[in-house]
């Protein structure tokens, strides 16, 4: 079990998760990890990603291949055996957008982890998700709607079982940071 000092930093799509997880790690003197990566690292060990350059971000491309369900299903395995791979050492892990959406993640998580919920304007998030086409989680046919529809149900999600709501609409990501910071402490 991690120390009660580990802090998940959730959110939604593009809230940045991973560049201030990253920053906030830095800050607190602790590892950092993020579940994204730890899944694409799996994917490739079991061949699920092609080796090389993929048209679009690796992530997505996993979720692709594997579907929302055993995309979920992987998300709570690999936050279930983070513990033994940083020896029960705190972490600062960035999870996915949609882990609030997975029970079993979300109860690994908790236990575990003091949760920080990043907020920010969905609007913005929804731009900025768009930016490299659209994700595989979102209906082509009416992706904006699809995803403000998303966000109002993930955003109860994340305040329900958050420690720690962090609303980060407009800042710059130093200002960010140094929100985050005021919270943290």
């Amino acid at each position: 079990m991690h120390h009660p000092q580990s802090i998940a930093v959730t959110g939604l799509k593009h809230v940045g998760k991973s560049t201030l997880g990253h920053a906030l790690s830095v800050r607190l003197g602790l590892p950092f990890l993020d579940l994204d990566d730890l899944l694409v690292r799996r994917a490739q060990y079991e061949n699920i990603l092609p080796p090389g350059h993929t048209p679009e971000p690796p992530i997505r491309t996993v979720f692709r291949a594997l579907g929302a369900t055993r995309f979920g299903e992987w998300e709570a395995e690999c936050v279930r055996e983070i513990p033994s791979t940083v020896s029960g050492s705190a972490v600062v892990l960035a999870t996915g957008g949609g882990v609030c959406d997975h029970p079993a993640t979300m109860a690994v998580l908790s236990t575990n982890y003091r949760m920080l919920y990043l907020h920010n304007d969905p609007l913005v998030l929804y731009d900025r998700s768009v930016r490299g086409g659209v994700p595989a989680f979102l209906d082509p046919e009416r992706p904006r709607e699809h995803f403000l529809e998303i966000a109002a149900r993930r955003d109860a999600r994340y305040r329900e079982h958050a420690d720690l709501v962090v609303d980060i609409t407009g800042l710059h990501p130093d200002e960010a940071l140094a929100r985050i910071m005021e919270q943290v402490r």
